[in-house]
């Protein structure tokens, strides 16, 4: 196993590392039409009520007001049928996988943040003690994500090097959950980066119905809205033999759940 270096008190250090997650040579893949509209539609349904306060749930909020950023642990509230399907897809990528984080995400009008540059699994092996970057992320937009409203960006063929983040101190976790404290990539490391692999950033452009797959350790990041809101459904999708140890995980189970944990929560 690789030993991932741990974040540094200065400096960004770049490692190249192996490729965990088969099937993703580009570290994403966009897939059209794979679930009905009408599927989706009860998860927004679900969306809306936690964004209305009607659901109680584990929630980050904006870092400048008080509207929900990220609703947390929300596969109880979505159809089994749904998970077992996405768990089902993620067998084509990952072995053995389960369902390490679960979240919905909500971009409501120009007010929103956008994310920027980083890597979840750098983030993940520093907060948790994920080992491996043998995860995935399965992105299910609840609107579409078009140009304007803030859609995802990556940065194609960065998975493949680990990019270790300094160090900061003084913040919760939810702090860096809510307005990104750590774990944040430069412009000018991203410029590196970007010669290093050859690569140029994408958007992605993807309605509801498509299905979004991408390398727990791309780079990518998200612009604020312009016009209008969006809604995604993110299921993060690990190895059982990938799991957080919890002697070194800092954040709470609704960020970073075990394989038992998981299991208990689909009972």
């Amino acid at each position: 196993m690789e030993d991932f270096q741990t974040r540094s008190n200065g400096s960004y250090s770049v490692s190249r590392i192996k490729d965990y997650v088969k099937g993703l040579p580009l570290g994403h893949s966009l897939l059209r039409h794979v679930y009905d509209k009408s599927t989706l539609s009860l998860v927004k349904e679900v969306a809306t009520r936690i964004y209305n306060r009607e659901i109680d749930c584990y929630v980050n909020l904006e870092p400048n007001s008080q509207n929900i950023r990220s609703a947390l642990n929300v596969i109880s509230l979505i159809q089994k049928a749904l998970i077992s399907s996405v768990l089902e897809l993620a067998k084509d990528y990952i072995e053995n996988p389960y369902i390490y984080q679960s979240r919905i995400n909500f971009k409501k009008d120009i007010k929103a943040n956008g994310w920027s540059w980083h890597s979840d699994f750098e983030t993940w092996n520093s907060q948790d003690g994920l080992a491996t970057p043998e995860c995935i992320t399965i992105m299910l937009p609840l609107d579409d994500n078009r140009a304007d409203n803030g859609p995802l960006i990556v940065l194609p063929k960065s998975h493949r090097d680990f990019l270790s983040c300094p160090k900061v101190t003084g913040f919760s976790v939810e702090d860096h959950f809510s307005d990104q404290k750590e774990g944040v990539v430069s412009n000018k490391v991203v410029s590196k980066l970007k010669e290093l692999v050859s690569s140029e950033e994408e958007i992605v452009l993807a309605d509801v119905g498509d299905v979004f797959i991408f390398n727990s350790n791309l780079l990518h990041r998200s612009l604020p809205s312009e016009n209008g809101s969006r809604t995604n459904l993110f299921l993060v999708i690990s190895s059982k033999g990938n799991q957080p140890e919890k002697s070194k995980r800092k954040r709470p189970l609704e960020m970073a759940m075990t394989v038992e944990e998981f299991e208990l929560e689909m009972e």
